[in-house]
Protein backbone atom coordinates (compact mmCIF):
# COMPACT_ATOMS: atom_id res chain seq x y z
CA UNK A 1 0.00 0.00 0.00
CA UNK A 2 1.01 3.41 -0.97
CA UNK A 3 0.13 6.58 0.62
CA UNK A 4 1.41 10.26 0.82
CA UNK A 5 1.60 12.21 3.69
CA UNK A 6 1.10 16.13 3.62
CA UNK A 7 2.44 18.89 5.84
CA UNK A 8 0.48 21.36 6.60
CA UNK A 9 1.92 24.95 8.33
CA UNK A 10 -0.73 25.80 10.89
CA UNK A 11 0.40 29.00 11.64
CA UNK A 12 -1.20 32.35 11.69
CA UNK A 13 -0.35 33.45 8.12
CA UNK A 14 -0.21 37.48 8.37
CA UNK A 15 0.47 40.95 7.11
CA UNK A 16 -1.46 39.94 3.54
CA UNK A 17 -2.93 42.72 1.42
CA UNK A 18 -5.68 43.83 -0.20
CA UNK A 19 -7.12 46.63 -2.12
CA UNK A 20 -10.66 47.71 -4.11
CA UNK A 21 -9.62 47.18 -7.82
CA UNK A 22 -12.27 49.36 -8.68
CA UNK A 23 -14.51 52.33 -6.86
CA UNK A 24 -17.20 50.65 -4.50
CA UNK A 25 -20.22 52.36 -5.27
CA UNK A 26 -22.41 53.75 -2.02
CA UNK A 27 -25.01 55.51 -1.23
CA UNK A 28 -24.60 58.43 1.22
CA UNK A 29 -27.80 60.39 3.22
CA UNK A 30 -25.47 63.69 2.78
CA UNK A 31 -23.54 63.27 -0.31
CA UNK A 32 -25.97 60.88 -2.71
CA UNK A 33 -24.32 58.03 -4.56
CA UNK A 34 -20.77 58.04 -3.94
CA UNK A 35 -17.33 56.03 -5.58
CA UNK A 36 -14.65 54.97 -2.36
CA UNK A 37 -12.44 53.11 -2.60
CA UNK A 38 -10.26 50.98 0.19
CA UNK A 39 -7.32 49.02 1.37
CA UNK A 40 -5.95 46.88 4.39
CA UNK A 41 -4.27 43.63 5.34
CA UNK A 42 -6.55 40.57 6.57
CA UNK A 43 -4.55 37.30 8.35
CA UNK A 44 -5.58 33.79 8.43
CA UNK A 45 -4.45 30.45 9.11
CA UNK A 46 -5.37 26.81 8.13
CA UNK A 47 -7.58 25.37 11.10
CA UNK A 48 -9.17 22.33 9.26
CA UNK A 49 -6.33 20.58 7.22
CA UNK A 50 -8.57 17.68 5.84
CA UNK A 51 -10.91 20.48 4.25
CA UNK A 52 -8.17 22.61 2.95
CA UNK A 53 -6.46 19.44 1.44
CA UNK A 54 -9.83 18.17 -0.44
CA UNK A 55 -11.16 21.71 -1.63
CA UNK A 56 -7.76 23.69 -2.16
CA UNK A 57 -4.46 21.62 -2.75
CA UNK A 58 -5.12 18.53 -4.63
CA UNK A 59 -2.33 16.21 -5.54
CA UNK A 60 -0.16 19.82 -5.66
CA UNK A 61 3.18 18.96 -4.13
CA UNK A 62 3.83 22.82 -2.91
CA UNK A 63 0.57 24.91 -2.08
CA UNK A 64 1.80 28.25 -0.72
CA UNK A 65 -0.45 31.46 0.37
CA UNK A 66 0.40 33.17 -2.82
CA UNK A 67 -1.99 30.70 -4.83
CA UNK A 68 -4.98 31.20 -2.49
CA UNK A 69 -4.33 34.84 -1.70
CA UNK A 70 -6.10 36.15 -4.51
CA UNK A 71 -9.29 34.29 -4.30
CA UNK A 72 -9.47 35.16 -0.58
CA UNK A 73 -9.04 38.88 -1.62
CA UNK A 74 -11.82 38.42 -4.30
CA UNK A 75 -14.40 37.28 -1.07
CA UNK A 76 -13.33 40.03 0.92
CA UNK A 77 -13.62 42.85 -1.06
CA UNK A 78 -16.73 41.39 -2.84
CA UNK A 79 -18.22 41.36 0.64
CA UNK A 80 -17.02 44.39 2.02
CA UNK A 81 -19.61 46.66 -0.24
CA UNK A 82 -22.08 44.49 1.48
CA UNK A 83 -20.99 44.99 4.83
CA UNK A 84 -20.58 49.15 4.48
CA UNK A 85 -23.68 49.69 2.90
CA UNK A 86 -25.65 47.28 5.40
CA UNK A 87 -23.87 49.29 8.24
CA UNK A 88 -25.74 52.94 7.00
CA UNK A 89 -22.31 54.77 8.25
CA UNK A 90 -22.31 58.50 7.11
CA UNK A 91 -18.94 58.71 4.32
CA UNK A 92 -17.47 61.17 6.84
CA UNK A 93 -18.44 59.00 9.87
CA UNK A 94 -16.16 55.55 8.20
CA UNK A 95 -13.18 56.45 9.78
CA UNK A 96 -14.30 56.07 13.39
CA UNK A 97 -16.16 52.48 12.18
CA UNK A 98 -12.94 50.66 10.32
CA UNK A 99 -12.36 47.85 13.30
CA UNK A 100 -16.38 47.67 14.03
CA UNK A 101 -16.80 46.87 9.93
CA UNK A 102 -13.24 44.78 9.81
CA UNK A 103 -14.93 42.39 12.69
CA UNK A 104 -18.29 42.09 11.00
CA UNK A 105 -16.84 41.18 7.61
CA UNK A 106 -14.84 38.54 9.56
CA UNK A 107 -17.36 37.31 11.37
CA UNK A 108 -20.02 37.13 8.21
CA UNK A 109 -17.15 35.58 5.89
CA UNK A 110 -15.46 32.84 9.11
CA UNK A 111 -18.35 29.90 8.37
CA UNK A 112 -18.33 29.78 4.84
CA UNK A 113 -14.63 29.89 4.77
CA UNK A 114 -14.27 27.02 7.46
CA UNK A 115 -16.87 25.35 4.99
CA UNK A 116 -15.27 25.86 1.72
CA UNK A 117 -11.80 26.07 2.16
CA UNK A 118 -10.82 24.84 5.77
CA UNK A 119 -9.44 28.18 6.74
CA UNK A 120 -10.10 30.88 9.40
CA UNK A 121 -9.86 34.66 9.20
CA UNK A 122 -8.27 35.81 12.12
CA UNK A 123 -7.80 39.31 11.40
CA UNK A 124 -9.63 42.07 8.70
CA UNK A 125 -7.97 45.57 8.83
CA UNK A 126 -9.12 48.31 6.84
CA UNK A 127 -6.30 51.01 7.16
CA UNK A 128 -8.07 53.88 4.61
CA UNK A 129 -11.42 54.19 2.57
CA UNK A 130 -10.58 57.20 0.05
CA UNK A 131 -13.36 59.34 -1.28
CA UNK A 132 -13.36 60.47 -4.81
CA UNK A 133 -11.48 63.57 -5.90
CA UNK A 134 -14.49 66.26 -6.03
CA UNK A 135 -16.04 64.99 -3.07
CA UNK A 136 -12.70 66.00 -1.46
CA UNK A 137 -13.05 69.40 -3.32
CA UNK A 138 -16.50 69.58 -1.72
CA UNK A 139 -15.95 68.92 1.85
CA UNK A 140 -12.54 71.47 1.57
CA UNK A 141 -15.16 74.35 0.44
CA UNK A 142 -17.52 73.28 2.95
CA UNK A 143 -14.87 73.16 5.48
CA UNK A 144 -13.53 77.07 4.79
CA UNK A 145 -17.48 78.34 4.64
CA UNK A 146 -17.37 76.60 8.50
CA UNK A 147 -14.45 78.67 9.16
CA UNK A 148 -15.81 81.75 7.84
CA UNK A 149 -18.75 81.88 9.14
CA UNK A 150 -20.95 83.71 6.55
CA UNK A 151 -21.46 84.39 2.86
CA UNK A 152 -19.75 87.60 3.16
CA UNK A 153 -16.55 86.64 4.68
CA UNK A 154 -16.52 83.41 1.97
CA UNK A 155 -16.66 86.17 -0.95
CA UNK A 156 -13.59 87.90 0.23
CA UNK A 157 -11.88 84.87 0.77
CA UNK A 158 -12.57 83.81 -3.05
CA UNK A 159 -11.64 87.32 -3.79
CA UNK A 160 -7.98 86.57 -2.13
CA UNK A 161 -8.19 83.33 -3.75
CA UNK A 162 -7.99 84.77 -7.36
CA UNK A 163 -5.53 87.29 -6.55
CA UNK A 164 -3.17 84.63 -5.20
CA UNK A 165 -3.67 82.92 -8.64
CA UNK A 166 -3.31 85.92 -10.16
CA UNK A 167 0.07 86.57 -8.71
CA UNK A 168 1.09 83.43 -9.73
CA UNK A 169 0.19 84.12 -13.47
CA UNK A 170 3.46 85.26 -15.31
CA UNK A 171 1.10 86.24 -18.45
CA UNK A 172 -0.61 90.12 -17.91
CA UNK A 173 -3.95 88.70 -19.89
CA UNK A 174 -4.28 85.64 -17.28
CA UNK A 175 -3.77 89.31 -13.97
CA UNK A 176 -6.04 91.30 -15.80
CA UNK A 177 -8.87 88.79 -16.14
CA UNK A 178 -8.21 87.42 -12.33
CA UNK A 179 -7.72 90.52 -11.26
CA UNK A 180 -11.38 91.60 -12.84
CA UNK A 181 -12.69 88.44 -10.66
CA UNK A 182 -11.11 89.77 -7.29
CA UNK A 183 -12.03 93.01 -7.88
CA UNK A 184 -16.41 91.86 -8.28
CA UNK A 185 -16.14 89.52 -5.33
CA UNK A 186 -14.77 91.78 -2.74
CA UNK A 187 -15.30 95.27 -2.58
CA UNK A 188 -13.11 96.15 0.09
CA UNK A 189 -10.22 93.87 -1.21
CA UNK A 190 -10.80 96.30 -4.30
CA UNK A 191 -11.07 99.93 -2.56
CA UNK A 192 -7.37 98.94 -0.52
CA UNK A 193 -6.52 97.60 -4.46
CA UNK A 194 -7.68 100.78 -5.70
CA UNK A 195 -5.87 102.90 -3.16
CA UNK A 196 -2.61 101.07 -4.05
CA UNK A 197 -3.42 102.02 -7.63
CA UNK A 198 -3.15 105.46 -6.63
CA UNK A 199 0.77 105.11 -5.75
CA UNK A 200 1.16 103.12 -8.75
CA UNK A 201 0.09 100.10 -11.24
CA UNK A 202 0.03 97.16 -9.50
CA UNK A 203 1.98 94.15 -11.09
CA UNK A 204 2.21 91.15 -9.29
CA UNK A 205 5.74 90.52 -11.74
CA UNK A 206 7.37 93.38 -11.38
CA UNK A 207 6.08 95.17 -8.07
CA UNK A 208 5.08 98.91 -8.42
CA UNK A 209 6.18 100.15 -11.84
CA UNK A 210 7.38 103.38 -10.27
CA UNK A 211 10.01 100.98 -8.14
CA UNK A 212 12.11 99.87 -10.32
CA UNK A 213 12.01 96.12 -8.66
CA UNK A 214 13.68 93.61 -10.58
CA UNK A 215 11.42 90.54 -12.01
CA UNK A 216 11.18 87.80 -9.50
CA UNK A 217 12.29 84.53 -10.28
CA UNK A 218 9.78 81.68 -12.22
CA UNK A 219 7.97 79.34 -10.11
CA UNK A 220 9.31 76.60 -9.13
CA UNK A 221 9.22 73.08 -11.53
CA UNK A 222 5.91 71.16 -10.09
CA UNK A 223 6.57 68.02 -7.51
CA UNK A 224 4.77 64.65 -7.78
CA UNK A 225 3.05 64.18 -4.64
CA UNK A 226 2.42 60.69 -3.63
CA UNK A 227 -0.27 59.61 -1.49
CA UNK A 228 1.43 56.95 0.98
CA UNK A 229 0.56 54.15 3.53
CA UNK A 230 3.13 52.08 5.25
CA UNK A 231 4.84 51.28 8.76
CA UNK A 232 5.24 55.11 9.44
CA UNK A 233 1.67 55.46 8.97
CA UNK A 234 -0.02 57.53 6.28
CA UNK A 235 1.03 60.47 4.74
CA UNK A 236 1.77 62.71 1.28
CA UNK A 237 5.27 62.62 0.25
CA UNK A 238 7.44 64.01 -2.26
CA UNK A 239 9.21 61.53 -5.07
CA UNK A 240 12.83 61.90 -3.03
CA UNK A 241 11.21 61.79 0.04
CA UNK A 242 9.68 58.34 -0.65
CA UNK A 243 12.23 57.00 -2.15
CA UNK A 244 14.47 57.38 1.14
CA UNK A 245 11.63 55.78 3.17
CA UNK A 246 11.98 52.75 0.62
CA UNK A 247 15.80 52.55 1.21
CA UNK A 248 15.72 52.75 4.90
CA UNK A 249 13.01 50.16 5.40
CA UNK A 250 13.66 47.84 2.14
CA UNK A 251 11.50 44.68 3.71
CA UNK A 252 8.72 46.80 4.39
CA UNK A 253 5.14 47.19 2.87
CA UNK A 254 5.30 50.55 0.59
CA UNK A 255 1.57 51.02 -0.80
CA UNK A 256 1.53 54.53 -2.87
CA UNK A 257 -1.27 56.24 -5.00
CA UNK A 258 -1.37 59.16 -7.53
CA UNK A 259 -3.28 61.20 -9.86
CA UNK A 260 -3.60 58.67 -13.08
CA UNK A 261 -3.76 55.14 -10.99
CA UNK A 262 -6.90 53.19 -10.67
CA UNK A 263 -6.10 51.46 -7.57
CA UNK A 264 -3.08 51.53 -4.65
CA UNK A 265 0.01 50.15 -6.01
CA UNK A 266 2.90 48.80 -4.22
CA UNK A 267 5.83 50.51 -4.89
CA UNK A 268 8.07 47.99 -6.20
CA UNK A 269 5.49 47.80 -8.74
CA UNK A 270 5.91 51.09 -10.01
CA UNK A 271 9.48 51.50 -12.20
CA UNK A 272 9.72 55.17 -11.59
CA UNK A 273 10.04 54.58 -8.17
CA UNK A 274 12.35 51.50 -8.44
CA UNK A 275 14.47 53.14 -10.95
CA UNK A 276 15.70 55.44 -7.63
CA UNK A 277 16.59 52.59 -5.53
CA UNK A 278 19.80 50.96 -5.07
CA UNK A 279 20.81 47.59 -7.28
CA UNK A 280 20.34 45.08 -4.88
CA UNK A 281 23.51 42.52 -4.37
CA UNK A 282 23.17 39.11 -5.91
CA UNK A 283 22.62 36.38 -3.22
CA UNK A 284 25.19 34.65 -1.56
CA UNK A 285 26.14 31.19 -2.02
CA UNK A 286 24.06 28.61 -0.02
CA UNK A 287 21.87 32.12 0.88
CA UNK A 288 18.78 30.21 -1.62
CA UNK A 289 17.01 28.24 1.37
CA UNK A 290 15.99 24.50 0.22
CA UNK A 291 12.91 22.64 0.56
CA UNK A 292 13.93 19.26 2.30
CA UNK A 293 12.36 16.07 2.89
CA UNK A 294 14.26 12.88 4.64
CA UNK A 295 14.50 12.01 7.90
CA UNK A 296 15.20 15.09 9.51
CA UNK A 297 11.45 16.25 8.94
CA UNK A 298 9.97 17.98 5.89
CA UNK A 299 10.47 21.82 5.66
CA UNK A 300 12.73 24.69 4.38
CA UNK A 301 16.23 24.63 5.45
CA UNK A 302 19.41 26.90 4.88
CA UNK A 303 21.75 25.04 3.27
CA UNK A 304 23.63 24.81 6.97
CA UNK A 305 20.88 22.89 8.57
CA UNK A 306 20.55 20.60 5.39
CA UNK A 307 24.15 19.38 6.25
CA UNK A 308 23.45 19.19 9.86
CA UNK A 309 20.61 17.35 9.11
CA UNK A 310 22.59 14.81 6.77
CA UNK A 311 25.41 14.49 9.59
CA UNK A 312 22.57 13.82 12.54
CA UNK A 313 21.84 10.69 10.18
CA UNK A 314 24.68 10.12 7.21
CA UNK A 315 22.66 6.63 6.60
CA UNK A 316 19.09 7.99 6.11
CA UNK A 317 17.72 9.12 3.23
CA UNK A 318 17.64 13.35 2.42
CA UNK A 319 16.17 14.95 -0.42
CA UNK A 320 16.28 18.48 -1.34
CA UNK A 321 14.47 21.00 -4.04
CA UNK A 322 14.70 24.43 -5.37
CA UNK A 323 12.90 26.87 -7.43
CA UNK A 324 13.73 25.74 -11.24
CA UNK A 325 14.70 22.46 -10.41
CA UNK A 326 12.35 19.72 -12.17
CA UNK A 327 12.23 17.46 -9.60
CA UNK A 328 14.09 16.37 -5.94
CA UNK A 329 17.45 15.50 -5.84
CA UNK A 330 19.55 14.03 -3.29
CA UNK A 331 21.80 15.33 -1.59
CA UNK A 332 24.80 13.97 -2.78
CA UNK A 333 23.93 14.76 -6.25
CA UNK A 334 24.05 18.91 -4.99
CA UNK A 335 27.27 20.35 -5.70
CA UNK A 336 27.12 22.69 -3.38
CA UNK A 337 26.01 20.46 -0.47
CA UNK A 338 27.84 17.71 -1.77
CA UNK A 339 31.21 19.56 -1.07
CA UNK A 340 30.69 20.43 3.02
CA UNK A 341 29.63 16.82 3.48
CA UNK A 342 32.92 15.28 2.61
CA UNK A 343 34.03 11.75 1.56
CA UNK A 344 32.02 9.14 2.67
CA UNK A 345 32.70 7.23 5.55
CA UNK A 346 34.49 3.32 5.56
CA UNK A 347 31.98 0.10 5.26
CA UNK A 348 30.90 -0.96 7.73
CA UNK A 349 33.02 -3.89 9.72
CA UNK A 350 31.85 -7.71 8.23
Amino acid sequence: YKGDIYFVNTRQFMENGWGTATPIMLRDAEFGPVRVRAYGVFSYRITDPATFLRQIVGTDGLFTTDEINGQLKKKLVGNLASVIGKARIAILDLAASYQDLGDQLRDQLNPSFAESYGITLTDFTIQSISLPEEVEKALDTRTKMGLLGNLDAYTKLKAADAIEIAAKNPGMGGLGASMGVGFGLGNQIGAQMGASQGAGVFNPNQGMMGGGAPPAPPPPPPVDVWHYSGSGGQMQLSTADLAARMQADPNGQHMVWKTGFPAWKNAKEVPELMALMPAAPPPLPGAQPYHYNGSGGQGTKTLDEVVAAVGADPSGTHHVWQAGWSGWKKVQEVPEIASRLGPPGPPPLP
